[in-house]
């Protein structure tokens, strides 16, 4: 079998290598699309954040930490923390880790918020105690009407 050095149809002839070099320019450009088609669209299915009811304020005991779990804007389950503190405003925490995005458990003998993944610990407001953890929970916006807590997610 001999080499071959250049592909002829009707009329034209390409070299081999400027076949080569056309086929991965447009293999390059149809990656390129279908990589910017999945940016646009995740881009695109965003919605803002909303007031999300948790519940009564009644249903909070003062002193206690309770796991909620709410539907966001965008239809995800998101894991909060409810603190009730007597005389505050409630403090609504994110169950997420800041060091590597695990979910955080709350260790109610210890009175921390524990992260299973790398041994983080977090204070009961949230601030880092021990661990990677670069920077506290994060504090989501509440308000209570009629009674009512929402929160923002």
């Amino acid at each position: 079998m001999g080499k071959i050095d250049a592909i002829t149809t009707e009329g034209s002839s390409l070299s081999r290598r400027e076949f080569i070099t056309r086929s991965a320019r447009v293999g390059l450009a149809a990656g390129t699309l279908v990589v910017a088609a999945n940016v646009l669209a995740a881009c695109g299915s965003s919605n803002p954040p909303r007031y999300v009811p948790v519940g009564n304020l009644a249903d909070f005991p003062a002193g206690a930490v309770v796991t909620k779990t709410v539907t966001d804007a965008n239809g995800n389950n998101a894991t909060i923390f409810v603190e009730n503190i007597a005389g505050q405003a409630p403090l609504i925490l994110s169950s997420v880790c800041t060091h590597n995005g695990c979910t955080v458990q709350w260790v109610a003998d210890q009175s921390i918020f524990g992260c299973p993944c790398h041994g983080g610990q977090y204070n009961i407001d949230g601030t880092v105690k021990a661990g990677p953890p670069p920077a506290p929970l994060t504090h989501l916006q509440a308000k209570v009407e009629s009674g009512v807590l929402s929160v923002l997610v």
